[in-house]
C-alpha cells in the first residue's frame, strides 16, 4: 500500500462579512471539501485557515462524512442535530494566528490525527466552522479559505 497526501482547499460559502458573531455561533454555511477521503479513507495531517477578514479568534472546524442536515445559514448556535450524529467526524481548532501580509492572517492545526471517512463510494467530506470567541469579520469577500492536507491510500 502506497500512501500519498492530497491537498484540498475551499472557500466558506456566504460567509456575512460584516456580521458579529457570538461564541458558539456557525460562521459561514456547511460546505463540501472535495477528494478530502480515499477509497479507504485518510488521516487529516494538516488543517490551514486564511482569514481574510482579519477577525483573529479562535475557530473550531467540525467534520463530516456526508453533508450535514443543519448549519445554515450562518449566525446560529452550532448544535449537532441528532441525524448527523453518524456522520460526524470530530473536529479541529484554530487557536492562533499568524500575519501573512496585506490582511490576512492564517491559523493552522498540523498533525491532528483526525481518521476522515466518507459516505460509501465518495470522497469528498463536510466542514462546519464555529466561533469560539466573539468576532466581527472585516470588508473581506468571502473572507474565509480553508485548506487541508489529507494522508491517502493511493490504490
Amino acid at each position: 500500500m502506497a500512501i500519498r497526501q492530497t491537498p484540498s482547499a475551499v472557500v466558506v460559502p456566504d460567509t456575512v462579512t460584516g456580521s458579529a458573531y457570538q461564541p458558539r455561533d456557525v460562521i459561514g454555511n456547511k460546505f463540501e471539501i472535495p477528494y478530502a477521503a480515499g477509497a479507504y479513507g485518510a488521516w487529516l495531517g494538516n488543517l490551514t485557515m486564511v482569514d481574510r477578514g482579519s477577525a483573529n479568534v479562535s475557530m473550531r472546524v467540525h467534520l463530516f462524512r456526508e453533508e450535514p442536515s443543519a448549519y445554515n445559514p450562518t449566525g446560529v448556535a452550532f448544535s449537532l442535530a441528532d441525524n448527523d450524529e453518524d456522520a460526524y467526524l470530530g473536529y479541529v481548532d484554530i487557536n492562533s494566528w499568524a500575519s501573512a501580509g496585506a490582511s490576512k492572517m492564517v491559523g493552522q492545526a498540523k498533525n491532528p490525527g483526525l481518521a476522515i471517512f466518507a459516505q460509501s463510494g465518495a470522497r469528498n467530506i463536510w466542514g462546519v466552522i464555529e466561533a469560539q470567541a466573539s468576532a466581527t469579520f472585516g470588508d473581506a469577500a468571502n473572507p474565509l479559505r480553508v485548506k487541508m492536507t489529507t494522508l491517502q491510500d493511493s490504490n
